[in-house]
């Protein structure tokens, strides 16, 4: 799972939490939650650097 900021036509971008998984060979992406709505400051508390 991580965390993509996405830019949104005339509003602020979106941060969405994602994951990616294969299927039949390709690479995709699923959102599990939209992010937006919680400060820039939770958002990088989430963020686990390694």
């Amino acid at each position: 799972m991580y965390i993509e900021s996405v830019p949104n036509r005339n509003s602020p971008p979106a941060d969405l939490l994602r994951e990616s998984f294969r299927e039949d060979g390709k690479v995709k992406k699923r959102t599990l939650a939209n992010l937006s709505c919680l400060s820039a400051e939770v958002i990088e508390g989430l963020c686990v650097r390694h």
